[in-house]
């Protein structure tokens, strides 16, 4: 397979992760969000939550960045292709 391919292909899968994490944090956020106005919440639930987004927000940081070392590395070689 051509690498510059691959490149391509690691770059649009990783842009699908990061979208899904997107929403998936979204969704998270809105679930406390939720929870926050409900008097009725169980605040054991409410805690494991909070600290599932504090988990999930450092995980999130990690996969960008290694979503911007898949974009560096595909316009290096798109720098490559343009140059030969």
């Amino acid at each position: 397979m051509n690498v510059s391919l691959l490149i391509n292909k690691l770059y649009d899968a990783w842009e699908i992760l990061s979208e899904k994490n997107y929403a998936a944090r979204q969704q998270l956020n809105r679930k406390i969000t939720g929870m926050k106005m409900d008097p009725k919440a169980d605040a054991s639930s409410f805690a494991t939550l909070e600290g599932l987004r504090d988990e999930y927000a450092s995980c999130i940081a990690l996969s960008n960045i290694g979503f911007y070392r898949v974009r560096v590395l595909k316009d290096l070689y798109r720098e490559k292709d343009i140059s030969n």
